[in-house]
């Protein structure tokens, strides 16, 4: 009877042992399988994040390029704005001596001016009357310019040329023009015309009186009676009354001229 109880209580001890086994088996199996799930899980979530960070790696890599670019468009403009920079420093350098020089030149020409201007006078004054009151007259408005802050040095400069270029013309014009003339101490009102300051001659407003400039004296003379047909002619080519002629004119003769009663003979 002993012997049986020793038997059915190993046996029992024996289940009791296996069935403790496979609850032990059971549950390291649960905790594998959860282990497992948790794995699983942890590895999705990881691969999230690699996924994640290799899109954020990529949008860094384009954002290095497209800085990368900015900063090589930036160098070439900084380069381009150095070399400006450069070019203005040298326009600035040379219009600082530009300036020098006109400030140089400036103090050269408005001597020069002035001198031109005298000169002028002095040459109207000793030239042959041909239109003086109107060449003084011009001289006067020259002078009154000169005062004139409004009127840049090379706006005077070029009314003085122009000046010196009327002057000129009156040597080799045929110009007709009224003015008073005084002769023999009567001052009168007469028609004038000169062909260049070769010729200058005068008539009185009535044509009862003819005159020519002599030089010599810085007087007028009469004239022959056989020289008006061409004064009258002299003065009808001036006025584009008739077609061109030959002219023969008494000179307006000059100091150095010995013979008085030379004549010129001129077309129009």
């Amino acid at each position: 009877m002993t012997a049986k109880l020793h038997i059915v209580a190993a046996s029992i001890m024996g289940l009791a042992t296996a069935l403790s086994a496979t609850s032990l088996s059971a549950a390291s199996l649960d905790s594998a399988q959860r282990v497992e799930a948790t794995n699983q899980q942890e590895g999705i979530v990881t691969q999230q994040r690699i996924d994640v960070s290799a899109e954020n790696a990529l949008d860094f890599r384009a954002d290095i390029v497209r800085l990368e670019q900015e900063i090589a468009e930036l160098t070439i403009y900084r380069d381009h704005l150095q070399t400006l920079t450069e070019d203005q420093a040298l326009e600035l350098t040379n219009i600082d001596q530009q300036l020098v020089e006109v400030k140089e030149t400036r103090r050269g020409i408005v001597p020069l001016m002035y001198n031109m201007l005298a000169e002028l006078k002095d040459h109207i004054n000793a030239d042959r009357p041909i239109q003086r009151s109107q060449r003084l007259a011009r001289v006067e408005r020259l002078e009154q310019m000169m005062g004139q802050s409004d009127i840049a040095e090379g706006e005077k400069f070029r009314r003085l040329l122009e000046a010196w270029q009327i002057e000129m013309d009156y040597g080799i014009k045929l110009g007709a023009y009224r003015d008073n003339v005084t002769i023999d101490g009567v001052e009168r009102e007469a028609e004038l015309v000169n062909l260049g300051r070769a010729v200058l001659v005068a008539r009185s407003a009535d044509k009862a009186n003819y005159w020519s400039w002599n030089d010599s004296a810085k007087d007028w003379q009469a004239i022959d009676s056989a020289d008006i047909p061409d004064i009258e002619l002299a003065f009808a080519l001036s006025q584009k009354a008739t077609t061109p002629a030959i002219l023969n004119l008494p000179v307006s003769l000059s100091a150095n001229v010995e013979t008085p009663n030379s004549t010129i003979e001129g077309a129009q």
